[in-house]
């Protein structure tokens, strides 16, 4: 009995396979001509994304259905919660204006975001240690003033990357102690 119960799930999805290739290999033309096929447009990739120059401390983007300007005050503080690995480092932190121009509810995910230091390396994202509240939703039209750390990585040049697979934004600033 178990054998004839399992020939017959296996004929079913045979002939379930057979109907959907018969009726899924047209070209969607049903009066018999045969179409030129072009292939979909591939999705983005992260080459295809090129950065806006020029930006700096002060200056708006738009990014992601949010205006985002960073302050030119910076502030200096330390990772003061000592179970990180960063513990006791300098860190300093600048203020960042966000407005929601999406139309809807939004927000700045950490992920949209990365920071380089003066040597070219990415910095790690302190916002969960040094409870930075710039990645809560907004509903439309909201704005929210809020701080943004940063641990110190030496006097130079560092770059906020704004990032998602169609944009890239990039805020350039120097920071000399």
């Amino acid at each position: 009995m178990a054998k004839r119960i399992l020939a017959l799930a296996i004929a079913l999805a045979m002939a379930a396979g057979l109907a959907v290739v018969l009726t899924g290999c047209g070209n969607g033309n049903d009066n018999g001509q045969t179409t030129a096929q072009t292939s979909p447009q591939a999705p983005p990739t992260a080459n295809d994304a090129t950065p806006q120059a020029g930006l700096t401390l002060g200056d708006t983007i738009t990014f992601d259905g949010l205006e985002i300007r960073f302050g030119d005050e910076f502030g200096w503080t330390t990772v003061g919660n000592q179970f990180n690995e960063h513990f006791g480092e300098d860190v300093f932190t600048l203020p960042i204006y966000i407005t929601n121009i999406s139309g809807d509810t939004n927000n700045l995910s950490l992920n949209d975001v990365t920071l380089f230091g003066p040597d070219g390396n990415r910095l790690p994202n302190l916002a969960p240690i040094m409870n930075d509240i710039w990645t809560r939703s907004m509903r439309d039209g909201a704005t929210l003033e809020a701080t943004m750390s940063f641990l110190y990585a030496g006097d130079g040049q560092y770059v906020v990357e704004f990032y998602d697979w169609w944009n890239r934004v990039e805020v350039l600033f120097n920071l000399e102690r």
